[in-house]
């Protein structure tokens, strides 16, 4: 049972896509952000840039991974 919370708290999150623009996939959230998110990449990075220390992360098709902003 609590391995079924974990497992679904690392899946993608709007079915994949970015919630922002709504066309294409959001692959990208961050850990740092309060809720659940998805974001494309250009979508993840406006606000981001003026964040460098929150935790981005992107799905590569089995997990999420870090991800830097460059």
């Amino acid at each position: 049972m609590y391995l079924d919370i974990i497992l679904e708290s690392k899946n993608l999150v709007n079915g994949g896509i970015c919630e922002c623009c709504l066309s294409a996939e959001g692959l990208f959230w961050c850990s740092t952000c309060s809720g659940e998110h998805a974001w494309c990449w250009a979508c993840i990075l406006k606000p981001h840039q003026s964040l460098p220390f929150h935790k981005l992360q992107h799905w590569n098709g089995k997990c999420f991974q870090d991800s830097p902003l460059s």
